[in-house]
């Protein structure tokens, strides 16, 4: 028993330590780095659904796979929405990156029902509000321009359940659109995770997959132009085409937690503290879907190996 205790304290201790920095990395990889180099910015949609949601998230640095719980769940991981026992709503707003003007907007419903919890959540991200160019006007418009805004945004409805007092799963589906008021993209798009109590002071296992859907193109007023045929005779017709745009896909995540109550509950680690204090500690890591780049490069690696040998055979020749 000694033993355990010492292993489940040493465990504490490290999740303590690398947790925060392990998940700081994120799925999304903002910086570039010798092993994550920068080719495959502007390839993908729909990267806000990296940016995290509510307070706790945001200060264990996304590292909450494992232990949360209520509305909120429905972002990190959808089993831990099961936790919910009455009716419950979150919202919130957080301003990015300084006066530039992005704001991001979360709302969440959870409600128990059909022998689990239902939830509908909303996450949105704006520009804020930006001047209108054109080609002939890069400036603005001349009499003040008129003003657009970047918004992107993921409409989810899901549900979970316990399976046992210590399984709970938990899935969602979203629609996902972002764009401006003339030409936007939309995707469809799955969740799925769960949540496993060990009851070995208080460790808690957590995965889920999230945005697994396919790809899409762009639509919209902006790529569509009515050309006007003509032969030379009276017969004129007008034609509706549209631009071609290139597909792209949203950003799929991998998402495993490890997480421990530290202090506060019956089962943690160093007791109940009188349960007016709550300490738990968690360790989170996560990865996106590289293998159709990494297939593609490797066919690309092939074909140019292919070319530099016939080069060579001709010049022999």
């Amino acid at each position: 028993m000694p033993s355990s205790r010492l292993f489940s304290a040493l465990l504490g201790a490290a999740t303590l330590i690398l947790g925060a920095p392990l998940s700081a990395q994120g799925p999304g990889g903002i910086l570039p780095t010798p092993q994550d180099t920068p080719n495959r910015q502007g390839t993908r949609g729909a990267n806000f659904l990296h940016i995290g949601i509510g307070a706790r998230g945001g200060a264990m640095a996304g590292s909450v796979g494992a232990t949360v719980s209520g509305p909120t769940s429905w972002y990190w991981n959808p089993a831990g929405a099961a936790t919910s026992e009455g009716f419950e709503v979150v919202a919130g707003r957080q301003n990015l990156y300084g006066d530039l003007g992005l704001g991001q907007t979360y709302s969440a419903v959870s409600i128990p029902l059909i022998g689990g919890v239902v939830g509908v959540s909303l996450n949105t991200l704006s520009s804020g509000d930006m001047l209108r160019t054109t080609e002939a006007n890069p400036f603005g418009e001349r009499l003040g321009g008129t003003q657009f805004q970047w918004t992107s945004t993921a409409l989810a409805a899901g549900y979970a359940k316990r399976l046992t007092d210590r399984l709970s799963v938990g899935g969602q589906a979203k629609y996902i659109n972002e764009g401006i008021t003339d030409v936007s993209t939309s995707w469809v798009a799955f969740d799925v995770g769960t949540q496993f109590n060990t009851g070995l002071y208080g460790l808690v296992l957590g995965g889920a997959i999230q945005n697994v859907g396919g790809q899409s193109s762009a639509n919209g007023a902006l790529i569509t132009r009515f050309i006007s045929t003509a032969d030379g005779s009276q017969l004129r017709e007008n034609r509706r085409v549209q631009f071609f745009t290139r597909e792209t896909e949203i950003p799929v995540a991998f998402r495993l937690s490890i997480g421990s109550d530290l202090l506060g509950t019956s089962n943690s680690l160093f007791g109940g503290a009188g349960g007016n204090h709550l300490l738990n500690a968690e360790l989170s890591c996560g990865g996106r879907h590289r293998l159709r780049h990494a297939v593609r490069r490797r066919r690309r690696v092939r074909v140019q190996e292919h070319g530099v040998r016939a080069r060579r055979q001709a010049v022999l020749q």
